[in-house]
């Protein structure tokens, strides 16, 4: 079991950063989930609620630039 109290996933949605939210879940870790597309995001939270973990999703992410 982790012992972080949660973890920070950007990219949440697909590939590396999905699989990497459900891991952490199934050890115990609570995740926040950010990512630019909503639909597969909430997705990808549906799946970690359904196996008894906890998420909070955002799928509004903004591109952050040096410039801003």
């Amino acid at each position: 079991m982790l012992t972080i109290p949660f973890a920070l996933i950007p990219g949440a949605s697909s590939g590396i950063s999905a699989a990497t939210a459900k891991a952490l879940v199934r050890e115990g870790a609570r995740v926040i989930l950010l990512a630019h597309t909503q639909s597969t995001l909430d997705y990808v939270a549906t799946y970690i609620r359904s196996a008894g973990g906890n998420s909070w999703r955002n799928g509004n992410a903004k591109q952050m630039t040096n410039d801003q």
